[in-house]
C-alpha cells in the first residue's frame, strides 16, 4: 500500500511540474478593469521614473478613420515566468464617451531588437472588450488568460483597437530615462503600414506586469527528488 501512494504521489508531483514549465495552448478573452490604485499582487516587474513623464496615445480617432495607431511595448525578465497581468497608468486623456465600449487586440510577440516593431513570431493575440469607467488618472489593468514565457528574451505586447467606436483614444503616461529596459522599445505603430510612426528608446510606458517567476527545470528536478527520497525513507 505504502509504495503504491508513493508511485501516485510522485506521478501528481510530475504532473504538477509538467504544468509549470509547459506552454499554455487555450486562450481567451482579456478582462479590463481600472482602479485608482496601482496593482500589487504578484507584482514581477515595472518600468521606472528616471527622467519625467509624459504621454502617448493609443487611437482611432473618428475625425481621421485612417489615424489608427496601435502602441508596441517591448520587455524582457531574467528568469522564466507566468505573465497574468499587464497594466497601464492613463493619464486622464480619453476620447471614449462614458459607458461605450469598444473592442481591441492585445498580442504578445518576440522581437530581434529595441529598433524593431516587425515582431519574429506571435506568442498570443488576445481579444478583449473595454469601458470607459470614470474619469481622470488611473491604471488599467488587462488580466490575460497566464501566459509562460522565457528568460532573457525580447518580448513586446501590442495593444490595437479593433473597431473605430466614437472615437477611441487612450494616452498612456511615459516615463524617460528608460533604465528599466535599456534594450527595449516604445513605438507608435501606423497600422496600415506596420511601421512606426514614432520610437522611443529612451522611453517606456509606465507599466507594471503581475505573473508569477517559473522554477528552473533542475530545480523542478531536485524538488522531485527530495520528496521522492523522504516518500522511500518513510516508507
Amino acid at each position: 500500500m505504502s509504495n503504491q501512494v508513493t508511485i501516485k504521489a510522485l506521478l501528481s508531483i510530475i504532473l504538477v511540474a509538467g504544468a509549470l514549465v509547459s506552454q499554455p495552448t487555450a486562450f481567451s478573452a482579456v478582462i479590463v478593469t481600472t482602479s485608482t490604485t496601482a496593482p500589487s499582487e504578484n507584482l514581477l516587474f515595472q518600468s521606472q521614473n528616471v527622467g519625467g513623464t509624459g504621454g502617448l496615445a493609443w487611437q482611432w480617432t473618428t475625425s481621421d478613420p485612417n489615424n489608427k495607431r496601435d502602441l508596441l511595448q517591448q520587455f524582457h525578465y531574467t528568469s522564466d515566468f507566468v505573465i497574468e497581468r499587464i497594466s497601464l497608468f492613463a493619464t486622464g486623456a480619453y476620447a471614449i464617451p462614458v459607458g461605450e465600449t469598444v473592442d481591441f487586440s492585445l498580442t504578445i510577440n518576440t522581437y530581434s531588437s529595441a529598433t524593431s516593431s516587425s515582431p519574429t513570431s506571435t506568442i498570443a493575440s488576445y481579444d478583449g472588450t473595454l469601458t470607459r469607467l470614470g474619469s481622470g488618472s488611473r491604471w488599467w489593468t488587462f488580466d490575460i488568460p497566464d501566459t509562460q514565457l522565457s528568460a532573457d528574451t525580447l518580448y513586446g505586447f501590442v495593444l490595437s483597437f479593433s473597431e473605430n467606436l466614437s472615437g477611441s483614444s487612450i494616452t498612456w503616461q511615459t516615463f524617460s530615462g528608460n533604465t528599466s529596459f535599456p534594450d527595449a522599445g516604445l513605438a507608435q505603430i501606423d497600422y496600415a503600414t506596420g511601421s512606426p510612426v514614432a520610437t522611443f528608446l529612451s522611453s517606456d510606458l509606465n507599466f507594471m506586469v503581475q505573473g508569477t517567476a517559473v522554477p528552473e527545470p533542475a530545480t523542478v528536478s531536485l524538488l522531485i527528488g527530495c520528496v521522492a527520497l523522504a516518500m522511500w525513507r518513510r516508507g
